[in-house]
């Protein structure tokens, strides 16, 4: 049991370090969970479960499959423009790795 943990931690800490800056934003990997899960932003939704923490925002060029587990790299950028207070900062969007 130690031990699964010990590979889980150090898993979890490869992926935080996973992030790279880019002229457009930082690339992140994302680990997402093969189901939806039942959350609440401005109203209920189903939310992604993208590196073990539920994830409200939607990823341009990513459509999940209930059921299927996924590991891609997404960019994310921050607006420029003034947002309203019940929306996110960043927009997501998969590239492929490298």
């Amino acid at each position: 049991m130690r031990g699964n943990l010990m590979v889980v931690g150090v898993s979890l800490m490869l992926v935080a370090g996973c992030e790279t800056e880019s002229a457009d934003g930082s690339v992140e990997v994302f680990e997402i969970a093969p189901d939806t899960v039942q959350c609440e932003g401005v109203g209920p939704q189903r939310c992604l479960v993208v590196n073990g923490e539920f994830f409200y925002d939607e990823i341009a060029g990513y459509t999940h499959r209930d059921g299927q587990a996924a590991r891609i790299c997404v960019l994310r950028i921050q607006s420029d423009a003034s947002v309203p207070a019940d929306a996110s900062l960043y927009t997501y969007r998969q590239v492929s790795c490298s």
